[in-house]
């Protein structure tokens, strides 16, 4: 009898615990088949992305992964951004809605990858102007490279190794049209944030 109620007492912890639902259990703010995305505390980015070990898109995928680390997030997350091989919305991870996400606050900005690259035409929910910690970035630049329909964009920094010449497409904090990626070009002697998403 004594070993019927451990294996029924272990049994409700299994379940208690969503051993049963993985789909109920947030992390990062998020259930597992949605998304957060926050903007970079810093905006002191280099067009090369060299405040990483390295350049490039991997670089700017180690800092989004360095932010959100420091600020206790456990998800891999990557930069949204292209260069001239890799366009956004073909590199990235997309399965669900995606929220902006400030301590027990989650807020939708768009419903799936479709309506995040669609902003030119319907404006995304919100603005991704939350950042790693939560808070609210008033203003800024963020790199990109990418157009509004999540495609490559001819201004990238030579790939994002070279912030010595050149420009890089940003995008604008404060937008929700398709200026939140696609606003005008900044040269690479510049510094701007990065917005960064879960996979």
């Amino acid at each position: 009898m004594k070993k019927i109620l451990i294996i029924i007492s272990a049994s409700i912890v299994f379940i208690s615990c969503g051993g049963a639902d993985n789909n109920t259990v947030d992390i990062d703010g998020v259930r597992p088949t949605e998304h957060r995305v926050f903007i970079t505390k810093a905006g002191t980015i280099k067009g090369d992305f060299s405040s990483s070990s390295t350049t490039g898109l991997a670089g700017a995928d180690e800092l989004c992964n360095t932010y959100a680390d420091a600020a206790g997030l456990i998800k891999d997350y990557k930069a949204i951004l292209s260069d001239s091989n890799f366009a956004a919305k073909d590199r990235l991870v997309f399965t669900g809605a995606i929220y902006t996400v400030t301590g027990s606050e989650k807020r939708k900005v768009a419903d799936s990858s479709v309506e995040l690259f669609n902003a030119d035409t319907v404006p995304l929910l919100s603005k991704l102007d939350w950042d790693e910690d939560g808070m609210s970035v008033s203003s800024g630049n963020v790199w990109s490279g990418t157009t509004s329909s999540g495609t490559i964009d001819a201004l990238n920094c030579t790939n994002w190794t070279d912030d010595t010449a050149g420009n890089g497409t940003i995008g604008d904090v404060n937008e929700t049209g398709q200026e939140w990626i696609e606003n005008t070009n900044l040269v690479c002697t510049g510094t701007a944030h990065l917005y960064c998403i879960s996979q």
